[in-house]
């Protein structure tokens, strides 16, 4: 009767076969998080050679685990969008002023663009041929939106069309970005200017 040639592995094969796929998977995270903290620490989306001297590994290994740098690109800013969606839908607290709510929806997207802006900056070029890219950026700016709405809900009720709108530009990222990198406000600043304008189109 003829041997099955699974029986023919042996248990060393197996170990081995296992040890390459843990290397592999190491080497593909050592690539992810270079990728991630050259981006962090500001600069340009990085090439293939930089990132494989961050990572420890060698340039064929980068394109062993990513198909090409848009790929890996495509991953960061999966991963950047898991670190930022719990603090994005985390309910504001009911109940207190117009005012209030507004601060702490302000104070929060602080923290979220802060993190969010190596990111979205190093990612323009990519985004502009990438539709994957633009996808993830939208379903985070919808994402955006809808915390906005539950936030002031009651006061979105009466407002118009053009002034929700407006106060969804206001509190949006691009205008966080040109008051932090146009205008070169700091963070304290810049969330001042953008919770008085929004107050502005809040009243009724």
């Amino acid at each position: 009767m003829p041997t099955k040639p699974t029986e023919n592995i042996s248990r060393g094969d197996i170990d081995h076969r296992d040890g390459r796929v843990r290397r592999g998977a190491r080497n593909r995270e050592k690539i992810l998080d270079a990728v991630y903290d050259i981006v962090r620490s500001g600069e340009s989306l990085p090439t293939a050679e930089l990132v494989a001297q961050r990572a420890g590994v060698g340039e064929r290994t980068v394109f062993r685990h990513f198909e090409d740098m848009e790929q890996l690109h495509i991953d960061m800013s999966k991963r950047v969008g898991d670190e930022v969606i719990p603090l994005v839908v985390k309910p504001i607290a009911a109940g207190g002023s117009i005012a209030d709510r507004l601060h702490e929806l302000v104070a929060r997207r602080v923290k979220i663009y802060e993190h969010l802006a190596p990111f979205r900056r190093a990612a323009r070029p990519a985004r502009a041929s990438s539709p994957i890219i633009r996808e993830g950026h939208a379903q985070l700016d919808v994402a955006m939106r809808r915390s906005l709405r539950k936030a002031l809900s009651p006061e979105l009720v009466g407002l118009t069309a053009d002034s929700v709108e407006a106060l969804d530009a206001i509190l949006s990222f691009e205008t966080w970005d040109r008051l932090r990198s146009n205008q070169r406000l700091g963070p304290i600043q810049s969330a001042r200017v953008i919770e008085k304008t929004a107050l502005v189109l809040l009243q009724p």
